[in-house]
């Protein structure tokens, strides 16, 4: 056989192959687009539920029958959550930022917050709920969650820079003193819970950032935001746990991931580079 032969052979059992390949990829193409709506459909049905409880949660405004303690415990936790996680962003940012550049980057590292801890962590906390699994054990998974997700966001901050910002551990650990004050005098009165406890946390926070003269708007936004975080997580947890038993590990995962995706926010919005930071140091 010829050089020409061979590669006219080669070239024609390519172009089947490349024949081949199209007709699948148009049959395919024409199966997804008679599935489509009834996938539409099915994920509608999936979401619907979701949609009607978050809806329901946010709106709801009547008296809660939550005992105390569990709110209590839910906080503290939540507010242990948030400060290791904010420790190990500090860690990262520092010492392990050139690690993650290497092995995820920049979208492996947002992927990973804002998507891969949060169903992570959902599906072992039901698992382990399922199972029975002892409070401790979920509450320190919880704890590791929370240090991979700040180890993860002090890598995507790590050339972003914010004029000030509040402490969210600090947010929600006042909320968490304000709180059984708030229950020993109004009961179940929702809006005055919700108001004397995350009402006056923003009215610590923002206090005391103006005494220090750290009252800018990246401060004031991010502070703002961690309050509404944490009236989102009190209403899941006085709609869904009506008794002592209740389980509330997935609010304490929602606010910490919900704390950092606002904090995340306010970077991609008032950060700054090192330059532009130390420049406005220089001109306070």
């Amino acid at each position: 056989m010829s050089a020409i032969e061979s590669v006219s052979n080669i070239a024609t059992k390519f172009k089947d192959e490349f024949t081949d390949t199209a007709s699948q990829l148009k049959q395919r193409a024409s199966q997804l687009q008679e599935t489509a709506p009834q996938l539409a459909s099915e994920i509608q049905e999936t979401v619907e539920p979701f949609k009607k409880d978050f809806l329901a949660t946010v709106q709801a405004m009547d008296d809660v029958s939550t005992p105390p303690l569990v709110v209590l415990s839910s906080l503290t936790w939540s507010t242990i959550l948030i400060l290791g996680s904010s420790l190990a962003n500090l860690v990262s940012s520092y010492l392990l930022a050139p690690i993650f550049l290497l092995l995820i980057g920049d979208w492996g590292a947002l992927a990973g917050v804002l998507v891969g801890v949060p169903l992570y962590g959902y599906f072992i906390i039901k698992s382990s709920v399922a199972k029975d699994a002892a409070d401790s054990t979920i509450r320190f998974f919880l704890l590791g969650a929370a240090l991979v997700n700040g180890l993860l966001t002090g890598f995507l901050i790590r050339n972003s820079f914010l004029s000030a910002t509040p402490c969210a551990s600090m947010v929600v650990g006042v909320a968490t003193v304000l709180y059984p004050i708030a229950a020993a005098n109004f009961g179940g009165k929702r809006q005055l819970l919700l108001g004397v406890s995350v009402g006056g946390s923003l009215a610590v926070t923002l206090t005391l950032g103006a005494i220090l003269g750290k009252l800018t708007g990246a401060f004031l936004a991010l502070t703002l935001l961690y309050g509404a975080c944490t009236v989102l997580a009190l209403q899941y947890i006085f709609q869904h746990a009506k008794d002592e038993s209740a389980k509330t590990y997935t609010y304490q995962l929602g606010l910490l991931v919900s704390t950092t995706a606002a904090y995340l926010l306010i970077h991609s919005i008032f950060g700054m580079s090192a330059d532009a930071h130390a420049n406005y140091k220089d001109s306070r």
